[in-house]
């Protein structure tokens, strides 16, 4: 199992407000409509459930939790069995952040069903496509007893 933990992560430029997660399967960046996820966030004032169960190009959290400087984001993504190839990859993770005004928490699950590759990589983008992420991530191999 590994563990991707982030901290300190925000956009620096851009304007994005969500991350997008592709899997790297087989060699390859998957972009297919072959993904789904789940998720729930809450803030200081409101709460809500999101997802995608087909059709979905990426992995994507909420949109609640990431902005400017003020607001930053740590959390920890989960990775089981990356190199299982009989089995679909999931990972799932948690976030956290705060700004001036709001306290915020999320918990996600996504996968992709569209090959039992083994998961080489994970990539992190911009919701809006061009925003510039910036922040310290590390990985960390957890191994099973």
């Amino acid at each position: 199992m590994y563990a991707i933990v982030f901290s300190g992560f925000f956009y620096a430029t851009g304007g994005a407000s969500w991350i997008i997660l592709r899997l790297k399967l087989g060699g390859t960046y998957q972009t297919s409509g072959d993904y789904g996820y789940a998720g729930w966030y809450a803030n200081s004032t409101t709460a809500a459930r999101y997802g995608a169960t087909t059709g979905a190009t990426e992995i994507s959290t909420s949109g609640n939790n990431f902005g400017a400087a003020s607001n930053r984001t740590s959390g920890i993504i989960y990775v089981q069995n990356p190199d299982d190839t009989p089995t679909y990859k999931n990972i799932w993770g948690d976030i956290g952040g705060q700004n001036s005004t709001n306290y915020i928490r999320e918990i996600f699950t996504g996968g992709f069903t569209g090959t039992q590759d083994a998961l080489t990589g994970v990539r992190f983008l911009s919701g809006n496509g061009t925003s510039t992420m910036t922040g310290q991530f590390r990985l960390y191999g957890i191994k099973n007893s």
